[in-house]
């Protein structure tokens, strides 16, 4: 308020004067008719005498719009001190003022018109500068909130333009209760985001969690901040995340995916995980998985559909499937409903739809066929390529066979082709190299797909976890490394394909000797290929048969004679004796060429576990070193003991017999088949049944 105000005021205060109602109606009047230069003059000489009449009309006087003298800002300085002197009257005054229509109505009345023309002017200049003068001028005006409201979005539109996080920052702090608060924060937020993590790293994005826990895109930052750090989807990958963000909210699903990619259902997967991952957080569902994958479970029938029981004959998977296979590895395949599944020992199917044909589970994957094409899944029923090649085969150190029209490739386990189908054959992965096969000759490439070894071969084998392998020229067999290097040229008619005692048979010109894995000639080649040789080649239990001019004897790894070459023929030397042919007919021999047990028999094998089989009379049984038969029965095909039973033949049905001479199971069974070591399946009269050896009874019938 200016200081003439305030003295006018006072003066009008202390003077008390009567009012000139007459002079000041003559103003009013003056400005009904637009004489604007009278009514100022009135007002201006009546401002001492009748301040509240004279400087309401002095109000009036700028208010009137399309003039050369409307000024707001004058007309709201006169309605003040109209306002403020009005409010110094006494109530008789207040009375004399009513005459000629001043009272507080009317005054109120008048401000809201001046805070109107006050609010479209605001409106017509549209500046921050307009509505902030008359938001702080008329802070209680109705239209303040549509002046404020005005007011932000300019302030809010010149801020977007400049679009700087210090710019938002400023609206923010300058305007912190405006309704457009919420788009801002988020603007700010957002291009705060965007320029701290631009370098798109996981430092950037960690410092940005960090430094703004509040911000809306924390998430979006550990999502980009997993993504990152585990985009090569590894074991170490999802491992170093774990120990690095233990706070990320993926931390959940890196433990999945770490899951994923160490479990494959296997015993020994379990086994590993919870001793590598010992701080897993849901430990206790893991170990009863590990209970699960331990379980030896054997399938059982009912109603023709079949299932899977325990080893105490407790059904744990219902009957409900047309077929089922063993499991493997912890998955099982199970056909039902026309189509092959694949199942887990806790019962659960894994999720996956249901296929035409299906392979076992290698590496973690599997063979699936669709459409008459085949493909590729995980053990978590992922999809990891589509059904649409001919041919797929196993996979083995990461790779599989992919057959692609009339050539052939390499699929990685992502179902990417590692490798381009541009060979005639190819084989599976050993020691880091894949046989193959070119322009009709045969050779080795790497797991990039270079040619490691030249296909100069006209046939290979495979490396084959081993260090060598096989290969052909013109007809004749020599051995290579892993390096390409012969070990030995190709000279041979025949090379044994296992080493047995670290030597492998070789042949030339109908004669044999041995070689060591690193392809030198352990034991020269002096002796003869026939007929019977052939029959039992190479080493077993550090002894193998020879031959010289018609006549068979055993030799050691060493080349030294064990048994003399002497007689018709011999088998291999176990629990100290060999069996020797003389006059046609079977016994066994010691270590000092001494006869132990009489040529009785017309074949014999060489003991196992105790016991040997020998044949009598047509028929075979069992004898012991000491020469002792088996319980004097005779069968009519019979296996070696493998180690505490041997399955045994009569009259076309089966039995079971006992390592320690006693007959477990009479020859009256249809099929006998060993499922472990101690776990046989008996089939009878079209049904099935289960015997435990270690239980020596049945543990389920259908």
């Amino acid at each position: 308020m200016s200081f003439r105000i305030r003295i006018l005021i006072l003066l009008s205060c202390l003077t008390a004067p009567l009012l000139s109602a007459q002079k000041i109606d003559k103003g009013f009047e003056a400005l009904k008719v637009f004489n604007f230069a009278t009514a100022k003059d009135i007002f201006e000489k009546n401002l001492r005498k009748d301040t509240v009449g004279a400087a309401f009309g002095m109000a009036n006087y700028y208010l009137v719009e399309n003039t050369p003298f409307f000024q707001i800002d004058s007309s709201l300085n006169w309605y003040q001190m109209a306002q403020l002197t009005f409010t110094t009257q006494d109530e008789k005054s207040k009375a004399k003022l009513a005459e000629f229509g001043i009272n507080e109505i009317i005054l109120t009345q008048f401000k809201n018109k001046l805070q109107t023309a006050a609010f479209n002017r605001s409106r017509q200049i549209h500046t921050l500068h307009a509505y902030n003068w008359f938001i702080l001028t008329f802070s209680d005006a109705p239209e303040v909130p549509q002046a404020i409201s005005q007011r932000d979005q300019i302030a809010f539109d010149s801020t977007e333009i400049k679009k700087t996080v210090t710019a938002w920052k400023e609206f923010m702090n300058t305007y912190p209760k405006s309704s457009l608060m919420p788009q801002a924060e988020e603007k700010y937020e957002t291009l705060l985001y965007h320029s701290l993590t631009a370098e798109n790293t996981p430092e950037v994005f960690q410092e940005f969690i960090s430094q703004h826990p509040e911000n809306r895109w924390v998430a979006q930052a550990q999502d980009s901040l997993y993504m990152l750090a585990t985009h090569l989807q590894n074991l170490s990958a999802y491992e170093n995340f774990i120990q690095n963000f233990p706070e990320n909210r993926n931390i959940e699903k890196a433990w999945i995916q770490l899951y994923h990619l160490s479990i494959d259902f296997s015993p020994e997967s379990y086994q590993r995980f919870l001793k590598k991952y010992p701080n897993y957080p849901d430990i206790k569902s893991l170990k009863i998985e590990d209970e699960a994958a331990n379980r030896i479970l054997i399938e059982i029938r009912k109603d023709a559909l079949y299932g899977f029981a325990d080893t105490t004959g407790t059904e744990i998977i219902a009957c409900t499937y047309a077929s089922v296979d063993p499991f493997i590895n912890g998955i099982a395949r199970v056909y039902r409903d026309g189509k092959y599944r694949f199942l887990l020992k806790t019962g659960k199917e894994i999720e996956a739809p249901g296929f035409e044909d299906a392979e076992a589970f290698q590496e973690g994957l599997a063979i699936v066929k669709q459409g008459g094409k085949f493909g590729v899944i995980n053990a978590w029923g992922e999809k990891i390529m589509d059904c649409k090649y001919k041919e797929i085969g196993s996979y083995r150190e990461g790779l599989a066979v992919v057959g692609i029209g009339e050539f052939f490739g390499y699929l990685d386990t992502r179902g990417n082709i590692a490798i381009p189908a541009k060979f005639e054959s190819a084989e599976a992965f050993y020691n880091g190299l894949a046989l193959v096969k070119s322009d009709e000759k045969y050779g080795y490439i790497d797991r990039d797909g270079k040619i490691a070894i030249p296909c100069a071969f006209d046939w290979a084998e495979g490396f084959q976890n081993r260090q060598l392998a096989r290969v052909k020229k013109n007809d004749k067999f020599g051995i290579i490394n892993t390096l390409g290097e012969t070990l030995l040229p190709c000279e041979y008619d025949l090379i044994q394909a296992q080493f047995a005692d670290s030597l492998a048979l070789v042949v030339k010109d109908g004669k044999f000797g041995f070689i060591k894995p690193d392809g030198t000639i352990a034991i020269p080649i002096q002796y003869d290929y026939t007929a019977l040789i052939q029959l039992a080649p190479g080493f077993r239990n550090g002894n193998a048969r020879v031959e010289q001019n018609k006549k068979l004897g055993l030799i050691n790894t060493a080349g030294e004679t064990l048994l003399p070459i002497r007689y018709p023929d011999v088998q291999y030397f176990s629990d100290g004796l060999a069996g020797v042919k003389i006059m046609g007919k079977w016994g066994f021999a010691d270590a000092a060429d001494k006869l132990i047990i009489k040529t009785l028999y017309e074949n014999v094998y060489p003991f196992q576990y105790g016991w040997a089989r020998v044949m009598k009379a047509g028929k075979w049984t069992y004898i012991n070193p000491a020469g002792q038969e088996y319980n004097g029965e005779l069968w009519d095909e019979a296996e070696d003991f493998t180690p505490n039973t041997a399955i045994v033949k009569k009259d076309n049905y089966f039995g079971l017999l006992s390592s320690d001479g006693t007959q477990l199971l009479k020859a009256e069974w249809d099929e006998i088949i060993r499922h472990k070591p101690n776990l046989f399946l008996i089939k009878h009269n079209g049904r099935m049944a289960w015997y435990s050896y270690l239980k020596q009874d049945f543990i389920w019938k259908e």
